[in-house]
């Protein structure tokens, strides 16, 4: 059975204990996040059979995943600038 194209792109990695999420929440965010980390958990071992379908789907799932955890220095700015105009909004209102 054919190898799809993106099978050798991705080696299955375990992710290493200290990576794990803490129990309790707060503090410093995990070093990899729990979206990211479970597609990873996902991926099927190396050699394994694959189907083209599949991966693309996978690799979807992942670049959505990386749209909603980073964004771009733009967006980011844009935000910022948002949550500032509304709470001047409000704080004039009170006024």
């Amino acid at each position: 059975m054919r190898r799809p194209a993106c099978a050798g792109l991705i080696a299955k990695r375990p992710v290493p204990a200290s990576t794990q999420p803490p129990g309790g929440g707060g503090g410093e965010p995990p070093a990899i996040d729990p979206i990211t980390q479970g597609l990873l958990s996902r991926l099927p071992k190396s050699g394994d059979v694959w189907p083209e379908a599949d991966c693309k789907l996978w690799l979807q799932l992942l670049e959505g995943g990386f749209k909603l955890i980073y964004k771009d220095k733009a967006e980011k700015e844009a935000r910022a600038q948002n949550s500032h105009d509304a709470l001047m909004e409000r704080a004039l209102k009170k006024d």
